[in-house]
C-alpha cells in the first residue's frame, strides 16, 4: 500500500536540530493530543505531494514553520519535542497516522492504495484545507 511518506523523513532535521536543547525530564509518552497527529499527517501529506505527485509545488519555508510550530506547541504543551517525533515512529504513532490517510481516501473517494490515488486525495484535501494548501499547490 502506497503510504504517507515516512514521518521521520520529514521530521528528521528538525528532531537532529531539537537534541541538546534543554528540557525538563518528561514520563515515556504512550499517547499524543489529536492535534499532533493531525499535523504530522497534513505535514506528510505535503511531503508525499512532494516526491510523488505531478506537478505538486511546496513552499520549503512553510513546511519549515509548519513543522517548527508543530514541536513548538508539543513543547508548550509540557511535550519533550524529540521524543514526540520519535513516538510517531512507534506502532502507535504509525497507526494513527495510517488512520488520517485512510480517512483521506475515503473522504475523497479514490482507490485505497497507491500514489496515483493518493495524489488525486491530497490535490482535493488542498481545496478544503487551507493550512495544507498554503504549503502545497498544484496545476
Amino acid at each position: 500500500m502506497a503510504r504517507l511518506r515516512h514521518i521521520t523523513i520529514a521530521f528528521a532535521g528538525l528532531a537532529v536540530s531539537l537534541i541538546g536543547l534543554p528540557f525538563a525530564a518528561h514520563a515515556e509518552i504512550t499517547e499524543l493530543p489529536e492535534y499532533a497527529y493531525d499535523s504530522v499527517a497534513r505535514i506528510s501529506m505535503v511531503t508525499t505531494a512532494q516526491a510523488e505527485c505531478e506537478g505538486a509545488k511546496v513552499n520549503d519555508r512553510r513546511l519549515q514553520r509548519a513543522m517548527t510550530d508543530f514541536v513548538g506547541r508539543l513543547a508548550g504543551d509540557g511535550f519533550d519535542p524529540v521524543a514526540s517525533v520519535q513516538f510517531m515512529d512507534t506502532e502507535v504513532g504509525l497507526a494513527e497516522v495510517a488512520k488520517r490517510e485512510v480517512a483521506l481516501r475515503e473522504r475523497h473517494s479514490v482507490a485505497p492504495e497507491g500514489f496515483p490515488a493518493l495524489c488525486a486525495a491530497i490535490r482535493a484535501e488542498t481545496k478544503t484545507n487551507k493550512d495544507l494548501a498554503r504549503i502545497v499547490k498544484f496545476p
